[in-house]
């Protein structure tokens, strides 16, 4: 069992090798925006990176030693999964890139430099709807649409975007605050006199949902700006208006 056990583990390294390879030449191979550049070098390297481990998984299957077996599985694992990600996303910006490229690439490298906590990360996107794919241990990648790439309409879109961004490197003090909005948000909700019946667990599962999902509409009323109408400016300023059971009780900020 253990024979067979290392011969897949061989056969599946030596695979996840020759992919990173072909990844690897046509990265170097593409024609990019020097803007993009940083990005290409980073990428680059993190591949060196799993070319390096699935080598190393190959020298340990060739010590022999069935002990390390379990080992040398979940590093395979591991080298599977980063290969994935780096194929299904991250070279995506540098194998579909052009010369258009550059504006969305100059405003994103633009607002990474403007904060301490993303000033290293390299300007990278890629096409689809809105959004941002906001990793922290490896660089990020925007999401554009294709058409609104080229102009300056829609680049506000990307200030959005690296608020998401923003949000995930600071992620601990964020939920906080988020968390003190929530239970702010329960007390609100909590009746001062509870039922003690069939309906009262209903109706405090019901409750919860609600701060359940204030949890998802306050990451992103965080990220707000102020709009034109108002009830999306009172949104931007951090403001919502809570219905009590004899009417509407009280505004809560964020702010």
């Amino acid at each position: 069992m253990s024979r067979a056990i290392r011969t897949l583990l061989e056969a599946r390294n030596t695979a996840l090798q020759a992919s990173l390879g072909q990844i690897n030449a046509e990265l170097k191979a593409a024609n990019i925006p020097v803007e993009l550049e940083p990005y290409r070098r980073q990428i680059i390297a993190i591949c060196d990176a799993f070319v390096r481990q699935c080598e190393r998984n190959r020298n340990d299957l060739a010590l022999g030693r069935d002990e390390i077996l379990e080992d040398v599985l979940s590093n395979t694992q591991q080298a599977s999964q980063g290969v994935r990600l780096i194929s299904a996303r991250l070279v995506a910006p540098v194998l579909r890139a052009s010369s258009a490229d550059r504006l969305s690439l100059i405003t994103i490298s633009w607002l990474h430099a403007k904060h301490s906590a993303t000033a290293l990360y390299p300007a990278a996107f890629t096409d689809g709807d809105c959004g941002v794919w906001p990793f922290t241990q490896i660089p990020p990648v925007y999401v554009f649409p294709s058409a609104e790439q080229r102009g300056l309409l829609y680049q506000p879109l990307l200030f959005h975007e690296f608020g998401h961004l923003l949000y995930a490197c600071h992620k601990a003090e964020m939920d906080d605050l988020v968390g003190e909005l929530q239970k702010q948000i329960e007390d609100s909700l909590t009746p001062n006199v509870q039922r003690n019946d069939r309906h009262a667990a209903t109706q405090a599962s019901e409750r919860q949902m609600i701060v359940d999902t204030w949890y998802r509409w306050t990451q992103e009323t965080l990220l707000r700006r102020s709009r034109s109408d108002d009830r999306r400016s009172c949104v931007s300023l951090g403001f919502f208006w809570l219905p009590g059971n004899n009417g509407p009780r009280r505004f809560l900020s964020t702010a």
